[in-house]
Protein backbone atom coordinates (compact mmCIF):
# COMPACT_ATOMS: atom_id res chain seq x y z
CA UNK A 1 0.00 0.00 0.00
CA UNK A 2 2.07 2.79 -1.42
CA UNK A 3 0.90 6.43 -1.91
CA UNK A 4 -1.65 8.48 -0.29
CA UNK A 5 -5.44 7.11 -0.83
CA UNK A 6 -6.82 10.14 -3.65
CA UNK A 7 -7.90 13.23 -1.62
CA UNK A 8 -7.78 11.25 1.62
CA UNK A 9 -6.64 13.35 5.15
CA UNK A 10 -3.71 12.16 6.40
CA UNK A 11 -3.59 10.98 10.31
CA UNK A 12 -1.14 11.40 12.72
CA UNK A 13 -0.73 8.46 15.21
CA UNK A 14 0.09 9.01 19.30
CA UNK A 15 1.43 6.51 20.83
CA UNK A 16 2.67 6.76 24.28
CA UNK A 17 4.53 3.80 25.78
CA UNK A 18 6.60 2.53 28.66
CA UNK A 19 9.54 0.28 27.65
CA UNK A 20 11.39 -2.74 29.41
CA UNK A 21 14.11 -1.86 31.76
CA UNK A 22 17.39 -1.73 30.28
CA UNK A 23 15.54 -1.48 27.08
CA UNK A 24 16.49 1.84 25.51
CA UNK A 25 19.63 0.60 23.53
CA UNK A 26 17.57 -1.84 21.45
CA UNK A 27 14.68 0.80 21.11
CA UNK A 28 16.99 3.12 19.86
CA UNK A 29 18.99 0.50 17.59
CA UNK A 30 15.82 -1.21 15.97
CA UNK A 31 13.95 2.06 15.12
CA UNK A 32 15.42 2.41 11.18
CA UNK A 33 14.43 -0.74 10.08
CA UNK A 34 11.10 -0.58 12.21
CA UNK A 35 10.18 2.80 10.32
CA UNK A 36 11.40 1.39 6.99
CA UNK A 37 9.03 -1.22 6.77
CA UNK A 38 5.86 0.83 7.62
CA UNK A 39 6.77 3.15 4.73
CA UNK A 40 7.41 0.26 2.76
CA UNK A 41 4.09 -1.35 3.17
CA UNK A 42 1.71 1.34 4.37
CA UNK A 43 2.71 4.00 3.23
CA UNK A 44 3.79 6.09 6.74
CA UNK A 45 5.04 8.93 5.56
CA UNK A 46 6.49 10.47 8.96
CA UNK A 47 7.67 9.09 12.40
CA UNK A 48 9.28 10.80 15.43
CA UNK A 49 10.11 8.94 18.71
CA UNK A 50 10.33 11.13 21.40
CA UNK A 51 11.17 10.68 25.36
CA UNK A 52 9.23 12.06 27.47
CA UNK A 53 10.08 13.33 31.29
CA UNK A 54 8.78 10.60 33.17
CA UNK A 55 11.24 7.73 33.41
CA UNK A 56 11.02 5.31 30.87
CA UNK A 57 7.90 6.52 28.96
CA UNK A 58 7.89 7.11 25.38
CA UNK A 59 6.15 8.71 22.61
CA UNK A 60 5.50 7.83 19.07
CA UNK A 61 4.36 9.85 16.58
CA UNK A 62 3.38 8.27 13.08
CA UNK A 63 1.87 9.95 9.94
CA UNK A 64 -0.30 8.05 7.50
CA UNK A 65 -1.26 9.16 4.40
CA UNK A 66 -4.99 8.13 5.42
CA UNK A 67 -6.95 6.56 7.96
CA UNK A 68 -7.58 3.72 5.93
CA UNK A 69 -3.41 3.12 5.89
CA UNK A 70 -2.90 3.93 9.58
CA UNK A 71 -5.98 1.03 9.84
CA UNK A 72 -4.55 -1.32 8.08
CA UNK A 73 -0.75 -0.90 9.73
CA UNK A 74 -2.90 -1.23 12.82
CA UNK A 75 -3.71 -4.46 11.80
CA UNK A 76 -1.40 -6.02 10.03
CA UNK A 77 1.83 -4.17 11.24
CA UNK A 78 2.86 -7.40 13.61
CA UNK A 79 3.42 -9.37 10.42
CA UNK A 80 6.46 -6.93 9.91
CA UNK A 81 9.54 -8.68 11.41
CA UNK A 82 11.48 -5.77 11.60
CA UNK A 83 8.40 -3.37 13.40
CA UNK A 84 7.58 -6.42 15.94
CA UNK A 85 11.33 -6.90 16.72
CA UNK A 86 11.32 -3.26 17.67
CA UNK A 87 8.09 -3.82 19.89
CA UNK A 88 9.66 -6.13 21.78
CA UNK A 89 11.29 -3.38 23.83
CA UNK A 90 7.78 -2.19 24.96
CA UNK A 91 7.02 -3.18 28.34
CA UNK A 92 3.39 -1.41 28.54
CA UNK A 93 1.07 0.34 26.00
CA UNK A 94 -0.16 3.33 27.90
CA UNK A 95 -2.02 5.23 25.62
CA UNK A 96 -3.37 5.42 21.62
CA UNK A 97 -4.64 8.58 19.83
CA UNK A 98 -5.91 9.72 16.34
CA UNK A 99 -5.58 12.78 14.94
CA UNK A 100 -6.61 14.25 11.98
CA UNK A 101 -3.71 16.73 10.24
CA UNK A 102 -5.96 19.98 9.49
CA UNK A 103 -2.98 22.58 8.57
CA UNK A 104 0.87 23.01 8.28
Amino acid sequence: MNGADAGATPVQELIRFRIEAGAEEALLAGRAAAVAALRERFGLLDSRLCRTAEEGVWLDTMLFPSAAAADLALAEEMELPAFAGWVANVAELLSTERVELVGP
